[in-house]
């Protein structure tokens, strides 16, 4: 092994470190903005015995329902679920919650700089990717905040769509069950997951001379996705009554 290849086998875990460096004093932090009718006052989420709740009811019904507010049309399971995770070890201790975010960012900053080497980026391209993602203070207000979370598993999964899918085409068939399985957790952690199909087509596009040969394997991964998404569109409207999100209050989101 090549020095060059030995620094890079370094490389996730400067990517991680920095991704987890720069958050650890969120552990010190409590709940505050939507973390209340998220975590704090939900009902849904405080243990196993309401876990088949979180699949049939909206992200906020058990912090709304009944006290004068009619919960907003938000289908998150995944997200919810995560919280009866962190609630079943720790109870409502906020730090257990923060903890769980950083991780979750880390993770999100190694898709990147994964998905940077499926595209055959240099390592040390892949590197700066990686750390660019982790120290970019957009992110602040997603992994400070526990609320935040729902767009850390989001991201996670469409990363892990995309570049699973690459593999998938260009690879064994194992790689499209990845990327199925991510596309899906993207989509029931919050419905911006829905992009997930058109990502994978932009990635197909953007390495067409690559894709054009192997289009019936891209055709059928294509229809494994359309499943995906159908049915989490079907459970939406099963749970929430419709497609759109026209009925939020603008105090909730002016």
């Amino acid at each position: 092994m090549t020095p060059s290849e030995q620094a890079s086998r370094r490389y996730p875990w400067l990517v991680a470190g920095l991704a987890v460096g720069l958050y650890l004093a969120t552990l010190g932090h409590g709940f505050v903005y939507d973390d209340g009718v998220e975590v704090v006052d939900n009902t849904r989420v405080h243990g196993w015995s309401h876990v088949g709740e979180v699949f049939t009811s909206t992200a906020w019904t058990g912090a709304l329902k009944g006290g004068g507010h009619d919960p907003p049309p938000l289908y998150r399971p995944l997200t919810s679920l995560t919280y009866v995770v962190n609630y079943s070890l720790t109870g409502l201790q906020p730090w257990s919650y923060h903890l769980l975010n950083v991780l979750l960012h880390a993770l999100c900053s190694l898709l990147v700089y994964w998905l940077a080497r499926v595209w055959r980026a240099p390592a040390e391209v892949a590197l700066a990717a990686g750390l660019i993602f982790a120290a970019h203070p957009i992110h602040v207000e997603v992994v400070a905040n526990v609320c935040g979370r729902k767009d850390l598993l989001v991201a996670c999964g469409l990363l892990g769509a995309v570049g699973c899918h690459r593999l998938a085409l260009l690879g064994t068939w194992r790689w499209g069950v990845g990327a199925w399985l991510a596309l899906l957790a993207a989509l029931f952690s919050k419905e911006i997951g829905v992009v997930g199909v058109g990502l994978i087509l932009v990635q197909d596009l953007a390495f067409w001379r690559e894709t054009r040969p192997r289009l019936r394997r891209a055709l059928t991964l294509y229809s494994a996705y359309a499943v995906a998404t159908a049915g989490f569109l079907l459970a939406r409207w099963q749970v929430v009554g419709g497609l759109g999100l026209s009925e939020v209050a603008y105090r909730d989101n002016p």
